[in-house]
């Protein structure tokens, strides 16, 4: 394609490393600003900027802090097509006792955008082990008994728009799906919330089920039973 052809002589002094330089990254740039060569240049150089701005290739090899992942857990798995799955039991993030047990909202905030970043970091890396055949990564999200009132105001709301916030500002056009399991109306508000943070392409990739019997085999159909925790309808132990 010209355009890509374009754009990878426009950033090529930009990027380093051969997943950078490939075809699979270039293209989430140019997805991402709609195949204009001069914009997603600019998005690029602006998200690399950010990176070094803020040394987040030394918090991306970190390790979680473990009070951090205890109340904001997350993990890994694997599609039957070995990408990366980002689950998210949301339901477990504790933000109302998180900002109330903080020293202060900002360092709250900021301990909070530490944790978020490795999870995409983690994400992300997953993908360059195997980039000619994972492009995307997949995202599910459980929402069972999960009520708007755990945000716990505006602390949960910000930390939850800084999370997609920084996918769809450093990680564009990577999400392959997005399974939101257990919805409910609390999710729903919240998802218009995440509107204003989040691009159309990313909102049309979610899905959303009610119940254990409409999700459970949509995500056998892309895990593996073995490969997915009980509470995402797995096996995994």
């Amino acid at each position: 394609m010209d355009v890509l052809k374009d754009f990878r002589s426009m950033v090529e002094s930009l990027v380093d490393g051969r997943y950078k330089k490939s075809d699979a990254f270039l293209v989430r740039w140019l997805k991402a600003k709609e195949w204009d060569a001069d914009a997603a240049t600019k998005f690029l150089k602006a998200a690399l900027d950010w990176r070094k701005a803020n040394d987040i290739d030394t918090i991306g090899k970190g390790d979680p802090d473990p009070q951090m992942f205890e109340t904001f857990m997350w993990d890994l798995t694997f599609d039957k097509e070995g990408c990366p799955v980002l689950l998210i039991p949301l339901t477990d993030w504790k933000f109302k006792d998180y900002f109330k047990g903080a020293s202060s909202y900002r360092e709250g905030q900021d301990k909070f955008n530490t944790h978020q970043i490795q999870a995409w970091e983690k994400t992300e890396e997953s993908i360059h082990d195997d980039w000619s055949k994972c492009r995307q990564f997949s995202m599910i999200w459980d929402l069972d008994g999960f009520t708007y009132g755990q945000l716990g105001g505006s602390g949960g709301i910000e930390a939850m728009k800084k999370f997609m916030g920084t996918y769809e500002n450093y990680h564009p056009e990577g999400l392959k799906g997005w399974y939101i399991i257990n919805s409910n109306p609390a999710m729903q508000l919240l998802f218009r919330i995440l509107k204003s943070v989040t691009s159309s392409s990313t909102q049309e990739k979610a899905e959303f089920y009610k119940t254990k019997d409409e999700w459970k085999p949509v995500l056998q159909n892309v895990v593996e039973e073995e490969l997915l925790p009980p509470r995402f309808g797995g096996t995994l132990q």
